[in-house]
């Protein structure tokens, strides 16, 4: 499995950074476990698992795996772990819903905010205030998508290049956004195209 390898690797590679390549944890239990065993002679050692989704859709079990390695070890040591995910409902019903194994385990959450206006001057400092007030608009203050506008062009070449080609990575984000948070995105994109088409009233 891809991701126990990388897992393995980001495990070593923490023991030791000249680490390049060697055998990989037999499973994730087997991983955990020496996790439990680095804690203990650390003073503090934080675990990141960065976009949770995807690790937990493609092993399942992980959430019960946390659940009872947080019971048994982790409160016991110095080990921090952070869960990071970008979609909310995945993030709200999987990890903080009421029925979940991790449910009531956390001690902190923090969801992260779009850019103000401020924020988005300091990205583009070479540019007025009015300018990074219309980059930050079109894009909603996502730092990823901010990063993709050239302070260089002007904003129609901005949305032209970012938005309405098709080889952009924003031009299919929307759909991408929509398939990834809903079971049923068709009728969902069939609004979204109605709006976009004039029809403005509610009936």
């Amino acid at each position: 499995m891809e991701n126990l390898a990388r897992f393995s690797d980001a495990i070593h590679a923490y023991e030791d950074p000249s680490y390049l390549d060697g055998p990989n944890f037999a499973s994730f239990e087997q991983a955990f476990k020496y996790l439990v065993h680095l804690s203990e002679k650390n003073d503090r050692l934080i675990l990141v698992i960065d976009k949770f989704l995807y690790l937990a859709k493609a092993y399942p079990p992980i959430s019960s795996m946390l659940q009872s390695y947080i019971d048994h070890y982790f409160k016991q040591n110095k080990l921090f772990l952070i869960l990071c995910g970008s979609s909310m409902s995945f993030m709200e019903k999987q990890v903080l819903g009421y029925k979940i194994p991790l449910y009531g385990r956390r001690t902190a959450q923090f969801k992260l905010k779009p850019f103000s206006l401020h924020d988005a001057e300091e990205f583009f400092p070479q540019l007025n205030k009015e300018e990074v007030f219309e980059l930050n608009a079109i894009t909603g203050g996502i730092p990823l998508y901010l990063s993709l506008m050239s302070p260089k062009k002007s904003l129609r070449e901005n949305i032209k290049d970012n938005f309405l080609t098709t080889s952009a990575m924003l031009y299919a984000e929307p759909m991408s956004l929509l398939n990834q948070e809903l079971r049923e995105p068709a009728s969902y994109s069939s609004i979204i195209s109605a709006i976009a088409a004039g029809a403005s009233r509610q009936s």
